[in-house]
């Protein structure tokens, strides 16, 4: 994750990466100048964040700014218990028609095949109780919970908020100049509306892609004026 742009002239190239590759909550980011002429590295900074973006340069070629902030997960947080119980069912399932097929073939053993389909048959009515009824109903509380979701709910599980912060530096050396980090750091597993919209979208036939799954920030820029603007995955565009 991260990406490349070149400043004003084209003289230096600017690089944004993360310290590893999934840029999830934990992970660190580099802010790196290179000489497009000859690649020599002129600075780097380590970011306190992943940065899954790419920098952007003031038009006066004095500030290069980098959003940062871990990735959002590309789907729901209940979807995996779905899926987990999903499997389960489908193995118990699978097991109940061999014990079926073993007591047709063997008759011996019918008494002790007959037993095991019994216990699949109860598995399998507990586990399609929870499919229907308690994942729909864990992906209702998360809903409600909203940006809260994470701290009330799927810390347990251990997800973490995501920060969501801006940094400033010099273009030229590389030295600090500014820092905007009054934004609430994201309390949802996913961007705005990937989870609220789901199963809305999936009944409505969008099955490819139900989620939007973006980077955490998307298209930082400078105007004219030096104010810089990005759009983050709680849905807001800043202009800072």
């Amino acid at each position: 994750d991260g990406g490349v742009i070149l400043g004003p002239g084209g003289a230096v190239a600017y690089t944004c990466s993360s310290d590893n590759k999934d840029s999830m909550p934990g992970a660190k980011g580099a802010l790196r100048a290179y000489a497009v002429d000859d690649g020599r590295r002129l600075w780097d900074r380590e970011l306190p964040e992943a940065c899954v973006s790419w920098p952007a340069v003031s038009f006066d070629n004095r500030t290069v700014a980098v959003p940062v902030g871990p990735l959002p997960i590309p789907a729901p947080p209940a979807l995996p218990f779905f899926g987990v119980l999903y499997g389960v069912l489908n193995a118990l399932v699978a097991v109940h028609l061999l014990a079926c097929l073993v007591g047709c073939l063997a008759p011996k053993r019918s008494n002790r095949c007959s037993q095991l389909r019994s216990c699949c048959c109860c598995a399998d009515k507990v586990l399609l109780l929870a499919i229907l009824v308690l994942v729909p109903a864990l992906h209702s509380l998360s809903v409600w919970l909203g940006d809260q979701q994470v701290p009330y709910l799927w810390s347990a599980i251990g997800a973490k908020e995501r920060p969501l912060e801006v940094f400033a530096f010099d273009a030229r050396t590389g030295a600090p100049r500014w820092n905007f980090t009054d934004i609430p750091a994201w309390g949802k597993v996913s961007s705005r509306n990937d989870e609220d919209l789901f199963f809305r979208r999936v009944l409505g036939g969008q099955h490819r892609r139900p989620v939007c799954g973006p980077a955490s920030w998307s298209a930082p820029s400078f105007d004219g004026r030096g104010t810089f603007y990005a759009g983050a995955m709680n849905g807001i565009l800043y202009a800072i």
